[in-house]
């Protein structure tokens, strides 16, 4: 179950055992947050493409704006989801690729 976590805050754990994630808003969130001891079981691996870990220096006090200011934006070149999986198909096992363009056509549906 999500927790609201108001822009800003430097929760960085749940309030609770109630909650195993948080989100920005419950109507229509944006933002969501898997926390650490909850990733093993909530982010599935075949769906991940790119993700964010928090940098150490939100754990030396800094506030959430600042580690968000000295955040990068992706140098890589973008590239079309059948590209991507042709492409991991010359490393990947075929019913490893079946599964994942299942996945991908599942997801466009």
């Amino acid at each position: 179950k999500p927790e609201v976590i108001h822009p800003g805050s430097e929760q960085t754990h749940p309030s609770s055992d109630e909650f195993d994630s948080g989100v920005d808003g419950l109507e229509n969130p944006t933002q969501y947050i898997i926390w650490s001891n909850k990733m093993n079981t909530h982010i599935l691996p075949e769906y991940v493409v790119t993700f964010r870990a928090s940098s150490s220096s939100s754990f030396r006090g800094e506030s959430k704006m600042e580690n968000v200011m000295k955040m990068k934006m992706p140098t890589s070149p973008w590239i079309s989801f059948p590209a991507l999986i042709s492409l991991l198909g010359r490393f990947l096992p075929g019913d490893a690729i079946a599964l994942i363009n299942k996945y991908h056509n599942n997801y466009k549906e």
